[in-house]
């Protein structure tokens, strides 16, 4: 079902709105999926910077660096966030691989509505190691809680590697989510660049959904090469 037309919060990319229908919606789920590398992590930042630069609170919960790293990392994408995360605008809390016999995802559960409570905007980048123990059916119990906290005024952006994907699941994550993009390398024109593709976005699948090539050049983050982004068929 298509969500009702709400105002969304840019990315801060004029490029990456326009794909995602505006920007990203309140009281939604994306799943951010790709392979190592391949920019989840870039695109969730560009995300949540935007989301603190609209004025918006969040919280982070991070398997893919120390917060020194990410710090850093964004700093050398051009989003510094050293001010909002003094102000206390954005939280970070590590994520780690549980152990078979630990708990570890009913307390990550539990943190993360504690969060969506008092914030509202949770960014998991990414789920990945946190399931590394789990069944199909625990994925999807874990993203059918997602959704009940989008249906109650969450939004929630969440990263997973490809691997930890098989046909049958990723189809109904995408028909579960109402964001789905897809992030892969590939070769153009002889170099290797970043694809995202936006599958879905406001609940709505799209047929012929956007794809944008892009970079990520030190100091400038993203760089969308005009002259390959495209739809698919090449239209």
């Amino acid at each position: 079902m298509a969500l009702k037309e709400r105002t969304p919060i840019s990315t801060g990319n004029s490029r990456l709105d326009r794909g995602m229908g505006g920007g990203l919606f309140l009281d939604t789920l994306t799943l951010i999926e790709g392979n190592a590398r391949a920019g989840k992590s870039v695109i969730s930042q560009q995300l949540m910077h935007g989301c603190l630069s609209s004025g918006y609170r969040l919280a982070l919960f991070n398997s893919e660096s120390t917060i020194k790293g990410l710090v850093e990392q964004m700093q050398n994408l051009n989003l510094d966030i050293r001010d909002y995360l003094l102000l206390r605008r954005v939280r970070i809390f590590p994520v780690t691989a549980p152990n078979p016999d630990q708990n570890i995802r009913a307390q990550f559960m539990r943190a993360v509505i504690k969060e969506a409570s008092e914030r509202g905007i949770i960014f998991v980048d990414s789920l990945t190691s946190l399931l590394s123990h789990a069944t199909q059916s625990d994925v999807i119990d874990l993203f059918e809680e997602f959704r009940r906290l989008c249906a109650y005024g969450a939004t929630m952006v969440v990263t997973m590697h490809s691997h930890g994907l098989n046909s049958p699941l990723r189809t109904y994550l995408q028909s579960l989510c109402d964001g789905y993009f897809q992030l892969r390398t590939e070769d153009v024109g002889g170099e290797l660049v970043e694809t995202l593709e936006i599958i879905k976005t406001r609940g709505i699948e799209q047929e012929e959904g956007p794809i944008i090539h892009f970079e990520v050049e030190p100091r400038r983050g993203i760089s969308v090469i005009p002259t390959v982004s495209r739809r698919i068929g090449g239209r």
